[in-house]
């Protein structure tokens, strides 16, 4: 007798291979793919924080000191949005909208849309921040 094929005891082990294979890939992927979340997260605030020291320098240059002086506690990124100084995400949202929000954070699809940044002066240069968990970007 003849007979082409696979036993039922061939087919258990490929079976059991696989299973152990996507067991160690699926954690490798998904650590991966959060790592690679918060990159874009830390980066997106960066260029967020550079857009808005462009927004204090336009408009904010007069007041230029040597000391540490706050200028605005709180700037609001919607502003930044409005005045062309950020784009949005999505074409189609509402600045300050959470269920339709035009900056998304891309560890969580979460908006953005409420952050605020300071802008203060020092040694005769313009900076400006934003609160977020720093943790995040080392």
């Amino acid at each position: 007798m003849n007979n082409k094929g696979f036993t039922l005891v061939e087919l258990l082990a490929v079976l059991v291979i696989l299973s152990l294979l996507i067991t160690i890939a699926v954690p490798s992927v998904s650590r991966i793919m959060l790592s690679i979340n918060e990159s874009m997260y830390c980066e997106k605030v960066s260029n967020l924080e550079s857009a808005a020291r462009l927004y204090a320098e336009d408009n904010y240059m007069d007041k230029i000191s040597v000391n540490e002086k706050v200028i605005v506690e709180s700037v609001k990124l919607s502003e930044l949005v409005d005045k062309s100084y950020v784009k949005k995400d999505k074409d189609t949202c509402y600045s300050g909208d959470d269920n339709n929000p035009c900056l998304i954070d891309p560890r969580d699809d979460s908006s953005m849309d409420n952050l605020t940044f300071r802008i203060y002066t020092k040694n005769n240069r313009i900076y400006a921040t934003v609160n977020f968990d720093k943790s995040v970007c080392n």
